[in-house]
């Protein structure tokens, strides 16, 4: 249901995110009626009462290797144990990857292939039961790291996790075209 609205308006989005290397990432240039993301301290996360039985927390590590002790301080300091925790910059490779546990969870990792940076992990509660999602995760490209994992609850409802992560200065075209493959394909 592309209209000719739609193509201008993403043809638009690209230009502004091919043409601006300093785009904020609170600022949703997709939908500029959506409300930021909140940021949230230990305090206010010990506060927050859930209402469902699935929470997630979205953390852009910057080197998990090296950050992997203070994230562990903080799951240790909250109240709440998140169903998933959605990792981005790990800045992983094939032999660090094995070493990174967060005690509860069960982790899905994906090492950026060449070179140094990227990488994103999805690190889900051992009370939940998932499988990784290969039939979506084949659309990742050069222009993007992908992974994905689909959790079934006890009433037998599925809650599909995805974590992206695309770096600076890649082909948001590519990165464009595959992700709407994967929004199709759920």
């Amino acid at each position: 249901n592309w209209t000719g609205d739609n193509i201008l308006k993403l043809n638009l989005i690209n230009n502004l995110l091919t043409n601006d290397d300093d785009n904020d990432p609170d600022v949703n240039l997709l939908q500029p009626n959506v409300k930021p993301s909140d940021y949230y301290m230990t305090y206010d996360i010990n506060n927050i009462t859930c209402i469902s039985d699935f929470s997630l927390i979205h953390i852009n590590a910057r080197s998990l290797n090296r950050n992997i002790d203070a994230l562990l301080l903080f799951l240790s300091s909250i109240s709440h144990h998140f169903t998933v925790i959605v990792i981005t910059e790990t800045w992983t490779n094939i032999n660090n990857e094995a070493t990174l546990h967060i005690p509860g969870y069960t982790r899905h990792l994906k090492s950026r292939p060449n070179g140094r940076g990227g990488g994103i992990a999805i690190y889900v509660h051992n009370s939940s039961s998932f499988v990784i999602r290969n039939d979506l995760e084949m659309f990742a490209c050069d222009s993007f790291e992908f992974a994905c994992v689909q959790l079934s609850n006890v009433s037998g409802s599925k809650i599909t996790v995805g974590a992206v992560y695309r770096p600076p200065n890649t082909d948001i075209y590519q990165f464009n075209d595959n992700y709407t493959k994967i929004l199709h394909k759920l």
